[in-house]
C-alpha cells in the first residue's frame, strides 16, 4: 500500500488514468500468476508420468532380471531351471516333483506358523501409529501361509507328470507361487510404511541435524502394481519350470527391489540411530527398538537370498534326495520369515509405545489399549484392560 501512495496520489486529478492503470497491473499480475500455475502443474504432471514410466520400466527390469540369474548363475542351475510353461516332459526326464512327507509335511508346519505370524498383528490394527504398518505385515505373511499350504496339498496330491499337465495341478500351483509374487508387494509397502513412520517421527531424514536424506517414498499403488505384475507372469507361465520347486526361488528373485527398501528403512534408522548416541543428543519420539530387533529384521528379509544359489547345487551335486533338500531349505525359510515376523512386531509394537500416553512394553505385551480421560489426576491416562 505505502508504494502505491504516490501513484493514487497522482491519479487524484485523473481518476481516468488511475482506473486503467490499477485494471493493467491487476491483469498482468493475475495472467503472470495463471501462467506461472499452469507451468508448475504442466511440471509437476510430467515428474509423475515420468516417474510411473521410470516404475514400469523397473519393474518389467526385474522380472527379467530374475529369470537371468536363476538360469546364468552356474552351470548347475542352467542344468536345472529348465523352461516349462506349465508343460511337463516326461521323456526330457527333466520333471522332478517330490511327494514324500518331509516336503509337504514341512510345508503344512511353515503354514501354520505363518498363519500365526499373520493373525498376531491383528492387536495393532486399530493403532493410530502401526495400524497400517500391521495389515501390511498381516497381508504379507497370510501370503506366504497360503503359498506353503497350497504347496503341501500339490506335492501331497499330485504324483505323477500326467496329473502335474492337468489344469488342476496349474491352479494350485499357480495359487502356491503367485502368492510369493504377490508378497512382494506386501513387502515393498512395508518398506515404505516404515520408512515414512521413521521419517514422521524424525528418527531418520532430519536435514537440519545432519542425518541421510530419505530413500525416496515408494506409493502403495506402485507397489500394488508391482506385485500384480509379477503375478501376471506368474499365471502365464513365465516363471514355470520343469522342476516346479524352481519357480518358487524365481519368484522370491523378484522381491529383489521390495527387499532392498525394506533394509534401506533399516539402515537408516540405525545409522540415525547410532548419530544421536554419537553426539549425545536426543530424539522427540519415544520410539525406541533394540539393536538386536534392528538386526532380526535386515538378517530376516536377505536370509532366503542363499536359497536361489543352494538349490541347484544341492541338486546336481549332492546324492541328498528331493525330500531331504525340501526339508532342508525349508527350515531356512522358517527362520527367515519368522525373523521377519518378529522384526516387524516390534516395529508395530515400539511405534504404540511411543505413543505420548505412555504405553510401557508390559501394556503393550498384554495388549492394553491406553485412552484419554482428563476427568483423572494421571495426567489423562486410563488403561482398559
Amino acid at each position: 500500500m505505502c508504494q502505491n501512495a504516490p501513484l493514487l496520489e497522482k491519479s487524484s486529478s485523473n481518476e481516468g488514468f488511475t482506473g486503467t492503470s490499477t485494471g493493467t497491473i491487476t491483469t498482468s499480475s493475475t495472467t503472470s500468476s495463471t501462467t506461472a500455475s499452469a507451468s508448475t502443474s504442466t511440471s509437476t504432471t510430467a515428474s509423475k508420468m515420468l516417474l510411473i514410466a521410470s516404475w514400469v520400466f523397473l519393474t518389467y527390469i526385474c522380472k527379467e532380471f530374475s529369470n537371468f540369474i536363476a538360469v546364468h548363475q552356474s552351470q548347475a542351475a542352467k542344468d536345472t531351471f529348465v523352461p516349462a510353461y506349465y508343460s511337463y516332459d516326461a521323456d526330457a526326464n527333466t520333471t522332478y516333483f517330490d511327494n514324500t512327507i518331509l516336503t509337504w509335511g514341512t510345508d503344512l508346519f511353515i503354514g501354520i506358523i505363518m498363519t500365526i505370524a499373520s493373525f498376531s498383528f491383528v492387536p495393532f490394527f486399530k493403532r493410530e501409529k502401526s495400524g497400517r504398518l500391521a495389515w501390511k505385515s498381516f497381508a504379507l505373511f497370510f501370503s506366504y501361509a497360503i503359498s506353503v499350504f497350497c504347496g503341501a496339498y500339490a506335492h501331497y496330491t499330485f504324483r505323477n507328470i500326467d496329473a502335474m499337465n492337468t489344469t488342476l495341478f496349474r491352479v494350485w500351483w499357480t495359487l502356491c507361487v503367485g502368492s510369493v509374487t504377490a508378497a512382494g508387494g506386501f513387502m515393498g509397502m512395508i518398506g515404505s510404511e516404515v520408512s515414512l513412520q521413521f521419517q514422521t517421527m524424525q528418527l531418520v531424514g532430519n536435514e537440519n541435524n545432519g542425518s541421510v536424506k530419505a530413500f525416496p517414498w515408494v506409493h502403495d499403488i506402485l507397489w500394488f502394481y508391482f506385485g500384480s505384475f509379477m503375478t501376471y507372469y506368474c499365471i502365464i507361465g513365465e516363471l514355470s519350470y520343469a522342476r516346479p520347486a524352481c519357480d518358487i526361488f524365481v519368484a522370491g528373485a523378484t522381491q529383489f527391489i521390495p527387499t532392498v527398501s525394506c533394509e534401506l528403512a533399516m539402515i537408516r534408522y540405525m545409522y540415525q540411530k547410532n548419530r544421536k548416541k554419537n553426539n549425545n543428543s536426543t530424539c522427540s519420539s519415544k520410539f525406541q527398538l533394540q539393536k538386536s530387533d534392528s538386526i532380526v529384521f535386515m538378517v530376516g528379509f536377505v536370509l532366503n537370498a542363499q536359497l536361489l544359489p543352494s538349490y541347484p547345487c544341492l541338486v546336481q551335486y549332492t546324492d541328498l534326495s528331493l525330500g531331504v533338500i525340501n526339508a532342508l531349505l525349508h527350515l531356512n525359510l522358517t527362520v527367515a520369515w519368522s525373523m521377519q515376523a518378529r522384526g516387524l512386531y516390534q516395529i508395530c509394537k515400539g511405534l504404540n509405545m511411543s505413543d505420548d500416553l505412555g504405553l510401557t512394553s508390559a501394556d503393550a505385551d498384554a495388549g492394553v489399549d491406553v485412552v484419554e480421560d482428563n476427568n483423572h489426576g494421571d495426567g489423562g491416562k486410563v488403561k482398559n484392560l
